[in-house]
């Protein structure tokens, strides 16, 4: 779902009504112009459209585009899909210096998404302290794509002291909190080294753990 940042008072009534009423293909229509001509929750909105694909319309240059003027107007959001955008080459080329400064400038304006993508970014560049950092920031918002990725470094012992137990429970609750793939990998890899009753005690302490995050 679009996220409407900015209550923009000069957006038209049309505009309005429809993205807020969530009919994408009729905003698209009356938002585009006032996105042109500067206004920034316009912006969003035809960036949202375009990066998510709303109602089957999808673009990665014009995403890039609405990203680019969205960015320069300090949207933390936008910018954050304009490191996307870099990171990946979508709508652009890709660039990775670029990426990692438009993640930077998002994070430092309190978009947490951004440290996690910043965090790959350092993931990627073996700096591992630095994206344990990272990852924390979105860790402590519950962000399973987060969560997993530090029970990933505690695993390995990468940017932090090796800790099983505490990768097997994070990786547990980056489960619950949603995430599947990167989880199931680390409890997955874990079990092949542990005996069976060592399973067992492990997956007790998670499900207390679990038990305690209920009504986050």
């Amino acid at each position: 779902m679009c996220n409407i940042l900015y209550a923009n008072t000069e957006l038209t009534p049309t505009c309005k009504k429809h993205a807020y009423a969530e009919e994408w293909k009729e905003a698209r229509k009356a938002c585009e112009n006032e996105a042109n001509q500067g206004v920034l929750e316009a912006q969003y909105i035809m960036w949202s459209i375009t990066f998510y694909g709303y109602d089957g319309y999808k673009s990665y240059n014009e995403a890039f585009k609405w990203a680019s003027l969205g960015a320069k107007q300090d949207h933390p959001e936008m910018m954050d899909g304009l490191g996307l955008s870099y990171q990946y080459g979508w709508g652009t080329s890709i660039d990775q210096e670029k990426a990692k400064f438009w993640f930077e400038q998002s994070a430092s304006r309190g978009y947490y998404r951004s440290h996690h993508n910043l965090a790959e970014i350092y993931r990627n560049k073996k700096e591992y302290r630095k994206a344990y950092e990272n990852y924390l920031v979105g860790y402590k918002k519950h962000s399973p794509e987060s969560t997993a990725a530090l029970a990933g470094l505690y695993m390995n012992g990468q940017g932090v002291k090796q800790d099983i137990v505490k990768a097997y429970i994070l990786a547990y609750e980056a489960k619950y909190f949603g995430d599947d793939v990167v989880s199931s990998e680390v409890i997955n890899h874990i079990n092949q080294y542990i005996d069976d009753t060592t399973k067992a005690q492990l997956k007790q302490v998670a499900d207390e753990h679990i038990e305690s995050l209920k009504g986050i």
